[in-house]
């Protein structure tokens, strides 16, 4: 079988910032905030349609 080739536009050792949406309460955003801190995550909230664009808008 053929080495299928990575067709994508930056090397592997390039450095990303991956952001992640999901829509959730307050109460929900308390749960993970703990956990995903003790994993290395940098979680933030905002409050949707105040400093936030929410799910809605795709580029």
């Amino acid at each position: 079988m053929a080495k299928k080739e990575a067709n994508r536009l930056l090397p592997d050792n390039t450095v990303v910032e991956v952001v992640m949406k999901k829509q959730m309460t307050i109460a929900e955003y308390e749960k993970i905030k703990s956990n995903g801190k003790s994993k290395g995550w940098n979680i933030q909230a905002y409050q949707v349609g105040v400093y936030s664009d929410g799910l809605g808008k795709k580029i």
